[in-house]
């Protein structure tokens, strides 16, 4: 669905004309929904949780309850809580959660694809005195659409370079 951009603006039209709490995953599996990919997102996270990396599920529920876009950039020697790594410049995600500014797009993007319904509510609302409709325009679906993308990219990175740590422990 993610490579497809006509099933993916089918499936957002969806997902975002429904309210939060409505949302349902798709009747059949030729019928992907985005709530199902951001459930699968979840599921991810849990599972690093359960492998040990509850600071990877930590900097994602920050990043998920976080209301707004704006996150403080600090600069000055920080350590980065991803990398344990010293950096010049890191994005604070809260006060006890600092990466390092080299995250900023997965940062970005994760914040985006867990908050599309806020976005839209703040778009509809700065337009409704404008009379325009609450349709996407081919920019917002892509923006979306490229998001995910990302994210899920970022994720499989992830895991194949912790299977191949795993597994190389014992060769």
């Amino acid at each position: 669905m993610l490579q497809d951009f006509n099933m993916f603006s089918k499936a957002l039209h969806e997902f975002v004309s429904n309210k939060p709490g409505q949302v349902k995953l798709a009747d059949s599996p030729r019928d992907p929904s985005v709530h199902a990919i951001l459930l699968i997102i979840d599921f991810v996270f849990d599972m690093l949780q359960d492998c040990g990396l509850s600071l990877m599920n930590k900097i994602y529920t920050h990043i998920r309850e976080k209301k707004d876009f704006d996150f403080f950039i600090l600069e000055g020697w920080h350590y980065c809580d991803l990398t344990r790594v010293p950096s010049k410049q890191c994005i604070m995600i809260d006060v006890d959660i600092k990466v390092h500014n080299d995250y900023d797009k997965w940062v970005y993007c994760l914040w985006i694809i867990t908050h599309i319904h806020h976005i839209q509510q703040e778009r509809y609302e700065s337009r409704a005195h404008k009379c325009l409709s609450k349709s996407l325009s081919h920019e917002d679906i892509e923006l979306y659409r490229s998001s995910f993308v990302f994210v899920w990219q970022e994720l499989e990175r992830l895991y194949t370079d912790l299977a191949n740590t795993k597994y190389s422990v014992f060769t």
